[in-house]
């Protein structure tokens, strides 16, 4: 049996509340504050490993998502994964 595209979507919010973008978002951001903490990369590259072309784009999401500049290499609790 098939699903279309928008259902799987609605599914998935229905499911986990939030879309898949956010989600996705969420994760390449966690994905790079672990980056930023255990491997010491500069911002831009860690921008980069997590799919931004711009690094100022990347420092507005990383602080809406976790309340402080990436250049503050905040601690992610695993628990945010």
């Amino acid at each position: 049996m098939g699903m279309s595209v928008r259902q799987l979507q609605r599914r998935y919010r229905d499911a986990y509340g939030k879309t898949m973008t956010q989600d996705l978002r969420r994760r390449q951001l966690v994905r790079a504050a672990h980056l930023l903490q255990d491997r010491n990369v500069t911002v831009e590259a860690a921008a980069e490993m997590a799919g931004y072309r711009s690094a100022a784009n990347f420092a507005t999401a990383f602080r809406r998502q976790f309340g402080v500049p990436p250049s503050q290499r905040p601690v992610i609790d695993n628990s945010a994964v």
